[in-house]
């Protein structure tokens, strides 16, 4: 038998966990962690004890021979991460340590940097995982399963896009992908190939499937130049610390203002693992970027390697100078602003996407309780990693599958009435429902 079953990216952004299944082999396109559910029982403060847990309240699916507690023998063959986004792999480090887990250079290094930034716990521990490293357009062999990655555009450096070829035919999974970032050839390289291939099912993503807008990272660079050359004095500004286009976004607006940027510490750490990888080298041979270092008590090893290893700037550093500098600032770390006291005429630019859960929506309103004592106006200066609704008509019509399953979206039942007339039958799939390739 030959099969697909979903046991998350269902109904939700992000949570991917896809089983296929073909002559014996099972291999899981990505292994993410379904944070929403995941809020339901536990706080960012709390954290589940064994990894049963999870399972007990649904945030990991019931499988045997899957998870590393298990003593059962090992059900599944591998792991193929698309890229290095926590709700794409942040559930591996509870998988059984014998499961080969594939994933681009890249995608192991800032999943290796992200998790040494996290706090220890079941869910944070990559010791013992054995990582295979594919390479762009090179297919590699699971059991009887070839898969053959495409790089493609997202904001997150090195993802992946898969062809899997199954005893049945191709089955093609966009992971997250877009066709207005910087690698938007790239994008379009999978969408050719997998329109050759002639795909009997696309797993394709749609997290802007109902809504969209046009703002591309050329749009950030330009809105964002103007409105820090606009202010005579701090510029905050926030977006994520693994988006490296949008760091180069800001990297060249300091340039062009006339500013030094000063990262998190989190962001140095993922720069300096990916130092060796092309183009990332030039954001450490000037001296426009520096690394923002908060005052506490205990510095954690990685936090301590970091500052040996850039230049650091205190909260002091910029509230005497406060023209010269953009900041870019976190969630959990606005109380900087009291040290800070930013002058009339600041600016703070939210360069991530709009809060769409409880949590999200509670920041972002304790980002704008600190703003507004401050009195620091926000601008929304943003460009989404994911693609948007008439690109998506436009890559499903190109691949042309037979059978589409909307992933990755809170709007699934939007495919049907704004794709219908582009693909013969799209499935509205069901958390933990098997759909046969026979």
């Amino acid at each position: 038998m030959t099969s697909i079953t979903c046991y998350g990216g269902v109904a939700e952004i992000g949570g991917n966990k896809f089983l296929v299944e073909d002559l014996g082999t099972r291999v899981f396109l990505d292994f993410g962690m379904d944070f929403s559910r995941r809020r339901q029982f536990y706080s960012v403060f709390s954290r589940p004890k064994s990894c049963s847990d999870l399972i007990e309240f649904g945030v990991l699916p019931r499988m045997s021979g899957v998870y590393d507690y298990d003593n059962s023998s090992c059900d599944i063959d591998a792991v193929v991460l698309s890229h290095a986004h926590m709700d794409h792999f942040q559930c591996i480090s509870l998988l059984k340590r014998d499961i080969e887990i594939y994933a681009s250079e890249q995608t192991i290094q800032i999943i290796q940097a992200v998790m040494d930034t996290r706090r220890e716990g079941i869910e944070n521990s990559l010791s013992g995982l054995k990582f295979k490293t594919f390479y762009n357009g090179r297919p590699f062999k699971v059991g009887d399963i070839e898969i053959i990655p495409f790089e493609v555009d997202h904001s997150i450096p090195s993802a992946h896009s898969f062809i899997l070829h199954t005893s049945k035919g191709p089955v093609a999974y966009s992971g997250d992908f877009r066709l207005h970032g910087r690698g938007v050839r790239l994008t379009r390289n999978f969408i050719a190939h997998a329109h050759k291939e002639k795909p009997l099912v696309l797993l394709c993503e749609g997290t802007n499937i109902s809504e969209g807008d046009r703002n591309t990272e050329r749009d950030v660079l330009k809105e964002a130049s103007e409105i820090v050359g606009g202010s005579n004095n701090l510029v905050f500004a926030y977006f994520s610390a693994v988006d490296i286009d949008r760091l180069r976004s800001f990297y060249r607006v300091a340039e062009d203002t006339n500013r030094r940027l000063a990262i998190s510490c989190k962001q140095a750490y993922v720069l300096g693992k990916l130092k060796n990888q092309k183009g990332i080298g030039s954001f450490l041979t000037k001296d426009i970027l520096c690394v923002f270092k908060r005052k506490k008590r205990h510095y954690e090893k990685w936090e301590r390697a970091v500052h040996s290893n850039f230049e650091c700037v205190e909260a002091v550093d910029m509230k005497n100078e406060q023209n010269r500098w953009i900041k870019i600032s976190t969630m959990y770390d606005l109380d900087e602003m009291l040290e800070i006291r930013p002058n009339p005429g600041s600016v703070f630019l939210f360069s991530a996407s709009e809060p769409f859960n409880e949590e999200m929506e509670e920041d972002f309103s304790r980002l704008r309780n600190w703003l507004g004592h401050f009195g620091v106006p926000l601008y929304n200066v943003h460009s989404s990693g994911h693609m948007m609704p008439i690109d998506i008509r436009s890559a499903v019509s190109q691949m042309n599958p037979r059978k589409l399953i909307p992933i990755h979206t809170q709007s699934q039942g939007f495919y049907k009435t704004f794709l219908h007339d582009v693909v013969s039958e799209i499935v509205e799939p069901q958390l933990g429902h098997t759909y046969s390739l026979d």
